[in-house]
């Protein structure tokens, strides 16, 4: 009964945060002219062509494809962050403890040296930040010592490595155009999503949120038939690995879509 109020106290809060997310910009709007035009749009009402054409391009073309893509990114963080806590045991860990973040930030640094084309830059981010992961396990498996501890120390040697690497190639790097497009690309933000994107990238999420929840649920399982001593019986099956898998391709996605908008602002901006 508790989890139920607290799950439908947050639900309400995202109800209200997003509400008045809509509302809130350069171009102020009212819960008023919101629902006025939610009226005309379904049916109930009508309302000043003029008025409408600017309702939808501020709450359908701006507002809400933000807003949703921010919830996208939240909630491939929060099951990122819940897989990485069931598999070390530890509620202080965070998603790029492998090295996602590392490896993703590298590979697109490298690939706005190489190309200005965005593709190029973002299959580069997915493609290294999975060698960040392989990195990890391949350390893990060196070594027949506690796996858990060894897939620690992996994801700490292949962050490192490619904070390093990333170092260099912002030194090597132009300073008056690929510099800053790095640095604004490794910022992050939303300001150019829209509907088209937030469609695209939702359902690699959502097919990660749904196979990492049935993944759980097995290790779970699994974990209450091992002994209660078994600090590490996760680590007894081999679903650990297509859990991280699964929270790289989360992580990746969400980077995919929170910094795609700033190089194409910086591209369009060094292009001049």
């Amino acid at each position: 009964m508790k989890n139920k109020i607290w799950i439908s106290s947050l639900l309400l809060l995202l109800f209200v945060t997003v509400l008045v997310s809509l509302t809130v910009g350069k171009y102020p709007l009212s819960l008023g002219e919101i629902c006025s035009y939610l009226s005309a749009t379904c049916g109930f009402g009508s309302m000043e062509w003029r008025s409408s054409v600017i309702l939808k391009n501020i709450l359908v073309d701006i507002r809400l494809p933000r807003i949703l893509a921010a919830l996208i990114i939240g909630a491939a963080l929060s099951v990122s962050g819940v897989a990485f806590q069931s598999m070390f045991i530890n509620p202080l860990v965070s998603p790029s403890l492998l090295g996602v973040l590392s490896g993703a930030s590298f590979g697109a640094a490298l690939g706005m040296i190489i190309s200005n084309n965005w593709l190029v830059i973002q299959g580069s981010a997915f493609l290294f930040g999975f060698l960040a992961v392989l990195l990890s396990l391949g350390v893990a498996r060196l070594y027949r010592a506690d796996r858990l501890l060894m897939l620690l120390l992996g994801g700490i040697i292949s962050g490192a490595l490619f904070t390093s690497l990333l170092s260099i190639i912002k030194y090597l790097a132009d300073p008056y155009n690929q510099l800053p497009a790095i640095v604004y690309w490794l910022m992050g933000g939303l300001s150019l999503a829209d509907g088209k994107t937030v469609l695209f990238v939702s359902f690699p999420i959502a097919l990660g949120v749904f196979v990492q929840r049935f993944t759980t649920q097995i290790c779970t399982m699994r974990k209450v038939g091992n002994s209660r001593g078994s600090r590490h019986a996760l680590f007894k099956t081999t679903l650990h690995k297509e859990e991280a898998w699964i929270v790289t391709i989360l992580g990746s996605t969400r980077s995919w879509l929170m910094r795609q908008g700033n190089f194409m602002v910086r591209s369009a901006t060094v292009s001049r």
